[in-house]
């Protein structure tokens, strides 16, 4: 059909019909060039600002690139315990040269857990961790409960000497709460090395919390920006 005479591009009818037509992509062109372009679709923007919820899944998925870790800490796989029961949640695991951490979210099948530790239940459920602890192994002195800004609010931190036969060493406890979930953390400082200072590992486990909030929930608000 290329080689027929009859082709439309060979005819002057065409180029009547194709000169308005070119004449409106040019006008078209001469406005985007003016323009710097397309405009932005202020509605894409808006939804690509919206974060997704917070769930246990998205937190296994992104565990590897979930914020920037304190300098020395590096994580170390992660842990589904929701085969067993779906209220235990999740773990991630973190090591330094001197400390191991395990950071655990889940919600114990309990609903409506307020954010940033703000939950009556907070107390309650560190001490049942504490509890842990304790039957886990021989002999733990418990240090008194002291509450720390976590989760962009506050939260528990309970130190203790934890001697299993071997040399005794500092275990922390943490305890706090993002919208949806408890979230706890278990460091244990390693008998080598120089032991790290709590106030390092309060920003640690701040850290983490952060990175959720980030990561997860509504856009922030407030100065701060750490309000889900």
């Amino acid at each position: 059909m290329f080689g027929d005479r009859r082709t439309v591009w060979r005819t002057p009818r065409s180029v009547r019909l194709l000169a308005p037509i070119a004449l409106t992509l040019l006008a078209a062109g001469c406005t985007a060039a003016t323009t710097d372009g397309p405009r932005e679709d202020t509605t894409a923007t808006r939804a690509a600002g919206i974060r997704p919820p917070l769930t246990l899944d998205g937190v296994l998925a992104t565990s590897q690139s979930l914020g920037t870790l304190p300098e020395g800490w590096w994580a170390d796989g992660t842990s589904d315990f929701r085969d067993r029961h779906a209220g235990l949640g999740i773990a991630l695991q973190y090591k330094s040269e001197s400390a191991w951490a395990t950071f655990y979210i889940y919600d114990f099948g309990e609903e409506d857990i307020v954010g940033k530790g703000e939950d009556a239940r907070i107390e309650a459920v560190a001490k049942q961790a504490l509890r842990e602890i304790l039957s886990s192994y021989r002999n733990v002195k418990p240090g008194a409960l002291v509450v720390v800004p976590l989760c962009g609010g506050s939260g528990i931190r309970i130190a203790a000497l934890v001697d299993d036969g071997g040399s005794p060493r500092v275990s922390y406890l943490y305890q706090s709460s993002v919208p949806g979930f408890f979230v706890k953390a278990r460091i244990s400082v390693l008998p080598k090395g120089p032991a790290p200072v709590a106030e390092d590992l309060d920003v640690l486990v701040e850290s983490r919390c952060r990175a959720l909030i980030e990561q997860f929930g509504p856009r922030p608000k407030g100065k701060d920006g750490l309000l889900l």
